[in-house]
């Protein structure tokens, strides 16, 4: 009994020390707000729309069934977690921020290079280009906004506010 009133109590007290030093620490505030912001800017790209909805955006492509959908996603899906592989294997070598600037043109190329092809949806070839472009923005994303956002918010924040 005694053990879990004391724990309790130090939970309440840790959590009114952290209320505390956001109210007065300006720069906890400010760290707070930039994950926010990194946060929302990760949800900005897709990638949560893209892996949902990846069937259905195949079908459109003109994958017709479900194996060759199937197939497709999966295959997003590979790339997605060897990406992200390399992107922790990479990210003590090279650092966050050329690895950001990089990828996140990676994935601007892949993203235009995919509205191009939905523009003139005049080539025999679409459906192949179309699954490539979307890969490199999945590899993109995987290398750049999927796990270096979450780095860079733990860095931001200030030992005690972690």
């Amino acid at each position: 009994m005694n053990l879990t009133k004391i724990l309790t109590a130090s939970i309440f007290k840790i959590k009114a020390l952290d209320l505390i030093s956001f109210k007065k620490n300006i720069n906890f505030r400010r760290s707070v707000l930039k994950g926010i912001f990194l946060q929302f800017i990760q949800q900005l790209t897709g990638m949560n729309v893209l892996i949902y909805f990846s069937p259905k955006i195949f079908e459109f492509y003109g994958f017709t069934g479900t194996k060759p959908q199937l197939l497709s996603t999966l295959t997003v899906g590979l790339v997605n977690v060897l990406s992200t592989i390399v992107a922790i294997i990479l990210v003590d070598k090279v650092g966050i921020k050329p690895i950001l600037y990089f990828c996140f043109t990676i994935m601007a190329i892949g993203i235009a290079l995919l509205s191009l092809i939905l523009y003139t949806r005049t080539l025999h070839f679409i459906q192949f280009l179309s699954i490539f472009s979307l890969l490199i923005f999945v590899a993109g994303f995987a290398m750049s906004a999927g796990p270096i956002i979450w780095i860079l918010c733990a860095e931001i924040q200030q030992l005690y506010g972690r």
